[in-house]
């Protein structure tokens, strides 16, 4: 995704779970994204299972969070 659009303050959340519709999901905390972080953020997810396949959406706001952007979703193993 790099390149992608350019960065910008705002907040980001991700929630994941095993079912691929996040039916199970676990959310984190909203957390800032700022410029000197180059308007990225690292999650530490605990407690997966190995050899596991989850699924996760990423969803962004600005810095107030009233304008919530469509979320970028995928997943893992």
């Amino acid at each position: 995704m790099e390149g992608s659009t350019p960065g910008a303050p705002g907040r980001v959340q991700i929630r994941y779970g095993k079912s691929p519709d996040l039916s199970d999901a676990v959310e984190t905390e909203w957390r800032a994204v700022v410029e000197e972080d180059d308007y990225t953020r690292q999650f530490q997810l605990a407690g997966l299972e190995p050899g596991t396949t989850y699924y996760f959406e990423s969803i962004s706001s600005d810095p107030t969070g009233h304008v919530v952007h469509l979320p970028v979703a995928g997943s893992f193993k």
